[in-house]
């Protein structure tokens, strides 16, 4: 990771958030490009991420409690951080400093090899584990749910009455 000279400017548009990660500060990120995008989604779900977050809402459940209360611990889900690495790299705009990793294409659009590589590079920043975890959820709400409305909106469209024509 290394100082930027001159620092980005960050336009205030949908596609850009910003999140505090731990002692580190506010760090900016945009959304990252639609291929991407899928490339994430696909990793996240080979991840085993859904199985993690079923298992902490039917706990939630049993427990009688509200299941978007359920918690999940991502300690032992080594593909998971790889994909919130990936994540954290794909999604990076920050204002003051770039990351040193090198671009995802250099890994052949290997996601995990590519996250796993942006988490070295956050550690020896001394970024803490619970500096970078925040970026998954701020991920999946900022991104993942804009494309889950688009879709809808698509699906609702694909699926309206048909416009009755007004000479018959």
């Amino acid at each position: 990771m290394h100082t930027r000279q001159t620092p980005r400017t960050i336009p205030e548009k949908p596609n850009y958030w910003s999140l505090e990660l731990g002692d580190k500060g506010v760090h900016n990120f945009r959304n990252p490009l639609t291929s991407n995008k899928r490339l994430l989604n696909r990793a996240l779900a080979k991840s085993g991420f859904g199985d993690l977050v079923r298992e902490a809402v039917d706990k939630a459940k049993a427990e009688g409690r509200d299941p978007e209360t359920a918690t999940f611990v991502l300690t032992d889900t080594p593909e998971v951080w790889a994909v919130v690495g990936a994540i954290a790299g794909l999604c990076w705009f920050n204002a003051s400093s770039d990351l040193d990793t090198p671009r995802l294409r250099t890994f052949d659009n290997d996601v995990l090899a590519y996250g796993e590589e942006v988490l070295y590079e956050l550690m020896d920043a001394d970024y803490a584990d619970g500096d970078i975890a925040p970026v998954l959820m701020e991920y999946l709400t900022k991104v993942v749910k804009i494309e889950q409305l688009v879709e809808g909106a698509k699906e609702q469209a694909d699926f309206s009455e048909a416009q009755k024509d007004a000479s018959t």
